[in-house]
């Protein structure tokens, strides 16, 4: 197996910013306009408060009794009111934390220079450590310090513009950064936030770092 399948390996993109990760353990990113209800979810990391990121409907369709959740404190809130009986695990940027065999790492995530994702609300992302690697998540973002400087093998890059960095701020990113792959993702799937064409367009303006739709 390559380090390019291996780095593959159990990794799905979904809709908007979801990811799904069946590495040690099933793990949720985001989920977001699911089609199934697999409820298979050992773990559900959220970034932050917005509809297309914390969506009880779509936690309900991976979730399982014992699954436990990973966000910043306002998600942490919401949470608990809608599933009173879930494990919570309220984080802040700079957190290290270990669940099912893997290492979580979170980051801050916010905008620089839009409204939308303002620094002082505490939202995250997030680097996922396992054996075969490791994933960034970063959440809606622009080309932050944290971001350009986050030591992972796989970066999962917003690019529709709009409410995070738009193709060309992404691509030029992700050139600085240096990951292994980047593979993009929050564009094309809700209304002003990039379209289908974007996530070529991103591909080709990297330099020295591969890409690959999911």
């Amino acid at each position: 197996m390559t380090e390019k399948e291996t780095l593959l390996r159990g990794v799905k993109k979904l809709r908007q910013a979801g990811v799904r990760l069946e590495k040690e353990c099933v793990i949720y990113a985001d989920p977001f306009n699911l089609l199934t209800q697999p409820n298979d979810a050992a773990c559900i990391l959220i970034t932050h408060a917005h509809y297309d990121h914390y969506s009880p409907e779509d936690i309900r369709r991976v979730m399982r009794e014992d699954t436990t959740f990973v966000a910043p404190k306002d998600v942490c809130t919401l949470l608990a009111g809608e599933f009173p009986q879930a494990k919570l695990i309220e984080v802040a940027p700079g957190d290290m934390l270990s669940f099912g065999g893997v290492g979580i790492e979170v980051l801050p995530s916010y905008n620089i220079g839009k409204p939308f994702h303002p620094q002082s609300k505490g939202w995250v992302g997030y680097i996922v450590r396992t054996a075969d690697g490791s994933y960034y998540l970063p959440g809606d973002c622009d080309a932050t310090p944290e971001f350009l400087s986050a030591e992972a093998d796989v970066f999962f890059v917003p690019i529709g513009g709009t409410y995070t960095m738009n193709v060309e701020e992404a691509a030029d990113a992700v050139n600085r950064a240096k990951p292994r792959l980047a593979i993009p993702f929050h564009f094309g799937d809700v209304e002003k936030v990039g379209s289908r064409e974007d996530g070529e367009r991103f591909l080709s303006l990297l330099d020295g770092v591969e890409g690959i739709l999911l």
